[in-house]
């Protein structure tokens, strides 16, 4: 568990792209108060511990060389612990927030206007208890409704049958509306459980519109949610003739109990070895990531490869994802370039 889960959450909603991943999660670090020149005391952190990682919001990072620590936020001990504690972020591509613009800004996105202290889930100089089983059972976000019991003209439910899902898809991934939760940023969004051999171990959480900008996540993932262990929708599809790999939730919905998705672009070695337990060297898998995404098709593809798994490339147009189409024409699109390829895929009965 994260000792900082408040700024945590925070970093998830405000910065696009949200947390990459925790460096040296649960290490609290060490700090020290140093007198200054001019009077006065300073915070010195000697070990930084616990800091997140993430792409920097003012030059274009896409490789994570932001570094926030988990002290970012809480009160600062040399102020009398009645402002928040906030040099300790570092942009490692370009020093970014060593602009006083940037930085203000920053603080702005994550802390708010009123820049109100964050409080830490464990004290400086503790560990928190051991985390939970990343694979066990976890708790609900909030207060849930599910779908299938909103009328079509609740925000939720209006999006998604306008994206041409049905309240049996509703049913079938038991999809929710968070009415309340502890963490905001999941208020009124549409909330997707997880589960994985038979237990529910997490959820991600999207937006029912369109994102005004970049800097609004459309999806929020449970924390600590061990993505790259894991494929959404494994349960139903290791018993099916064939399995798709897609990306994303919406696409298995598309799709139904054939596919699976990674929860990203990248095909983990822990997700190959899952599609080769199912596969069991014979049933292939289609390779059905958004459009445009070579690289990360080609490196799905050598993975499977390497792990013996039958597998067939399905190529989209550049942007577009599989729930961008209808059931039919993306299992026909599925079926045509796999016979391309020299393989006849069994026929699904798919309609709709």
């Amino acid at each position: 568990m994260s000792l900082n889960p408040t700024l945590y959450d925070a970093l998830n909603s405000v910065i696009p792209g949200g947390v990459r991943h925790i460096r040296h999660e649960g290490d609290p670090g060490s700090s020290r108060l140093v007198r200054r020149p001019g009077g006065g005391y300073r915070p010195d952190i000697q070990i930084w511990g616990e800091s997140y990682i993430l792409n920097c919001p003012y030059c274009g990072d896409t490789k994570g060389h932001l570094t926030v620590n988990y002290r970012f936020g809480t009160p600062d001990p040399s102020t009398g612990r009645d402002r928040p504690l906030t040099r300790v972020l570092k942009c490692h591509r370009r020093d970014c927030l060593s602009n006083p613009d940037n930085c203000r800004d920053f603080i702005r996105r994550v802390l708010g206007t009123g820049s109100t202290p964050l409080p830490l889930l464990a004290p400086a100089g503790t560990r928190n208890p051991a985390r939970r089983d990343p694979l066990g059972p976890c708790l609900p976000p909030g207060d849930l409704v599910p779908l299938a019991d909103l009328p079509d003209t609740h925000p939720a439910v209006g999006y998604l049958l306008l994206r041409g899902f049905d309240r049996q898809t509703f049913r079938r991934f038991d999809l929710s509306f968070c009415e309340q939760a502890e963490n905001r940023a999941v208020t009124g969004r549409i909330v997707i459980p997880i589960d994985f051999r038979g237990v529910r171990i997490g959820w991600q959480a999207r937006l029912t519109h369109t994102p005004a900008g970049s800097h609004v996540p459309k999806y929020l993932t449970m924390f600590g949610l061990p993505k790259a262990q894991i494929l959404y929708n494994f349960d139903h599809a290791r018993h099916m003739p064939y399995l798709v790999l897609v990306e994303g939730v919406t696409s298995v919905w598309r799709l139904g109990d054939v596919a699976v998705a990674a929860l990203g672009k990248d095909l983990s070695e822990q997700q190959a070895r899952l599609l080769a337990e199912a596969s069991g060297g014979q049933r292939p898998v289609v390779v059905l990531l958004d459009g445009g995404e070579d690289q990360a098709i080609w490196t799905a593809l050598h993975k499977l490869q390497r792990h013996r798994v039958p597998a067939i490339r399905v190529d989209l147009p550049r942007g577009l994802d599989p729930a961008d189409f209808g059931r039919q024409q993306l299992f026909g699109l599925i079926h045509e370039q796999a016979r391309a390829q020299g393989l006849v895929l069994p026929n699904l009965g798919v309609t709709g």
